[in-house]
């Protein structure tokens, strides 16, 4: 009988993005792959059951906090996990590690748990946001008497382990989502013909620091130094830190200012760009652009926080920036005019970056073995 392996996430375009390669190679493995999601654009649905995942619909809100809505996500999860007797449940970004783990102190469930970044929960100094993240800490330590749970860079890895019930062997540190040296091909730096050329791609969310990147980039630009910023990027309008679109219009009329959209051709995008830059405010797992840009051989231009810096190193292979501040983004590039030799070096040191364990066959490889030893003993 084949194992079975179930999915659990919040979004579907995000299973999509950073996890279906994993997936698939789940699947081709021999075991049989589902993924419990809400439904938020029925094709993502169509694309992943021509790869012969079956996809469960689950009504749940991402940033809800409704508690009666969110029992009634947690009682419809418990009846799908019945229904479905899966040998391996692994569970993606907080909301669904907090269900997964709870349904298991009722449920004899192999779990594992993906630690996609411990967020704004861990950066904020909201009271609720404080006593939330006490309270994650400490479930994601207790969980680890049990469960293994992955970890996208030692900054979350560090907090965790530190905790005082934790079981460090079950606290694991993967890569990323990784990518394909194959897909993201490296390309020598384009030449530096009088403007620098920025490309930002993110989900349009406030954190994200695109309104900082911008900012910069006009103060750049109102001191003779020429630079265009080039944004795509993904609707998130669940979200309440969403950009509305309106400012995006307001910024589009900056001459500077590119605004692609949603676009499937990133690498194409990466490669006629100087310096690939995220100036997020909130730690980040590892963000799968920076490790996009990376692969490519682009400098990064990026925040000083976890994930951020697990990439980027300051003056190696980019830029790490205080985030929500503009000046030290107007200084590192006003450098790059000065010293255009610089993007070369810092071309090569990307790449360098990269193949220390960024591919993705790094990733599945890792993952399958976890795979292999948790199923090994289940029953089904």
């Amino acid at each position: 009988m084949k194992k079975r392996v179930i999915y659990i996430v919040n979004a579907d375009w995000y299973f999509q993005l950073h996890w279906l390669d994993r997936a698939k190679a789940a699947k081709n493995s021999g075991m049989k792959v589902s993924v419990i999601t809400p439904i938020s654009d029925p094709s993502i649905c169509r694309s992943m059951q021509m790869e012969g995942i079956d996809v469960i619909p689950w009504t749940v809100s991402r940033s809800g906090r409704h508690l009666f809505k969110e029992l009634a996500s947690i009682n419809e999860l418990r009846k799908i996990i019945k229904q479905e007797r899966p040998h391996l449940v692994h569970c993606i970004t907080v909301k669904p590690n907090i269900y997964g783990f709870f349904l298991s102190l009722f449920m004899k469930l192999n779990l594992i748990l993906s630690v996609t970044g411990l967020g704004m929960l861990f950066t904020s100094d909201r009271l609720f946001d404080r006593v939330s993240a006490w309270a994650v800490k400490n479930l994601y330590s207790i969980a680890s008497r049990k469960h293994y749970i992955f970890f996208e860079n030692n900054d979350d890895l560090d907090i965790i382990k530190n905790a005082h019930l934790s079981n460090t062997r079950r606290l694991k540190r993967v890569m990323g989502a990784g990518v394909s040296s194959n897909d993201y091909v490296y390309q020598p730096p384009i030449e530096l013909c009088g403007s620098l050329i920025l490309f930002f791609a993110a989900r349009l969310l406030k954190p994200k620091g695109l309104d900082v990147l911008v900012e910069a980039v006009k103060e750049l630009n109102e001191q003779g130094f020429k630079t265009k910023l080039r944004v795509a990027g993904i609707d998130d309008p669940d979200s309440p830190l969403a950009i509305p679109a309106e400012q995006i219009n307001s910024w589009s009329r900056y001459p500077f200012f590119e605004f692609l959209g949603n676009r499937k051709d990133v690498p194409k995008l990466i490669e006629q760009s100087h310096f690939v830059c995220l100036p997020t405010s909130y730690g980040e797992g590892i963000p799968r652009i920076l490790i996009e840009a990376a692969a490519m051989g682009r400098p990064l231009l990026t925040t000083n926080v976890p994930g951020c810096r697990e990439i980027c190193t300051h003056g190696f292979n980019g830029f790490l920036v205080p985030p929500g501040s503009t000046k030290p983004i107007v200084e590192a590039l006003q450098g790059i005019f000065s010293d255009p030799a610089k993007l070369e070096e810092m071309s090569r040191n990307s790449k360098k970056v990269f193949d220390r364990g960024y591919e993705s066959q790094n990733v599945i490889a890792f993952t399958l073995a976890i795979y292999k030893e948790v199923t090994s003993c289940a029953t089904s």
